[in-house]
């Protein structure tokens, strides 16, 4: 499938009827954007997702150059998502990148963004997972920090925290789910529209992974 906005509603169209959350038990399919870059394009999506009826969940994540918690459009455009368009705020865990490239503490690479955060008004409750060159480089994952293990790097022997130190109640990628379809790195893991078919015939709680920075919308 081509990352164009007439391919973006047909998914949208798709699953419009089967949405939930990361906070709702039971069956459903939730809709969840890794905002990895282009602020921009993640309001034109959040956008189209709100005049459809669509709630999802938008990670941001405070390594990259867009993130301005200070800003007064950063915060805005946070509030906008959130209060007008009624989406979610998570918060996009790159704290060991941060911590191997920048020296950040890992507990302050945890604390300090999730604070900005929750300081202009957002309801931080979820998190995910990045996974950018650091962890490609030393080997381990982000959520490692939360105590779950990597089977594709499984020597992380730093430190761990419970995530309601942090008033966090899910890691995206670790909740329950019978299957995850995902855009990661502009190629589908999956046939789309016959997966959403298959998960239409058969009742479970799907994840479904949108990158708005490979869409032309």
């Amino acid at each position: 499938m081509d990352f164009t906005k007439e391919n973006f509603i047909r998914v949208l169209e798709a699953i419009q009827y089967e949405i939930t959350d990361f906070h709702t038990p039971g069956n459903g399919i939730i809709l969840r954007h890794d905002v990895d870059g282009n602020l921009p394009l993640t309001m034109k999506a959040a956008r189209i997702e709100y005049e459809m009826g669509i709630r999802s969940t938008i990670f941001i994540i405070n390594t990259q150059p867009y993130y301005k918690p200070k800003d007064p459009d950063f915060i805005r455009d946070m509030l906008t998502l959130q209060n007008d368009y009624g989406h979610e705020i998570g918060w996009h865990n790159n704290a060991l990148e941060d911590h191997y490239y920048n020296g950040v503490p890992i507990f302050d690479a945890i604390e300090k963004p999730i604070n900005e955060l929750r300081g202009i008004g957002l309801f931080i409750r979820c998190t995910s997972s990045h996974g950018g060159r650091g962890c490609v480089e030393y080997r381990v994952a982000n959520y490692n920090i939360f105590g779950f293990p990597c089977k594709k790097y499984p020597d992380y022997f730093g430190p761990t925290f419970r995530m309601d130190r942090f008033g966090l109640e899910v890691e995206a990628m670790h909740d329950k789910r019978n299957g995850h379809l995902s855009d990661g790195g502009r190629v589908w893991n999956l046939p789309v529209l016959e997966t959403l078919h298959r998960w239409e015939k058969t009742p479970g709680r799907y994840q479904i992974l949108i990158h708005p920075q490979w869409w032309q919308l």
